[in-house]
């Protein structure tokens, strides 16, 4: 996201320390649920049930599995 904010007209340094905060929360939202995780998916943007469905296939048949 950052190449994005940059193109919004946000600062490098500003862009990067936003990337940072949002990592921070999605990784302290993930842990409050006992199964809860964060994962990083590279090359992957905001919708990334389009950019990259089989991964979220992949994790929905592993949550299947676990049940």
């Amino acid at each position: 996201m950052i190449s994005n904010f940059i193109k919004c007209g946000i600062t490098k340094e500003e862009a990067i320390t936003m990337e940072n905060i949002w990592y921070k929360i999605v990784k302290e939202v993930a842990v409050l649920s006992r199964k809860g995780q964060s994962m990083e998916i590279k090359e992957s943007k905001h919708c990334i049930y389009r950019c990259n469905p089989e991964k979220i296939i992949k994790e929905v048949y592993n949550l299947i599995d676990e049940l």
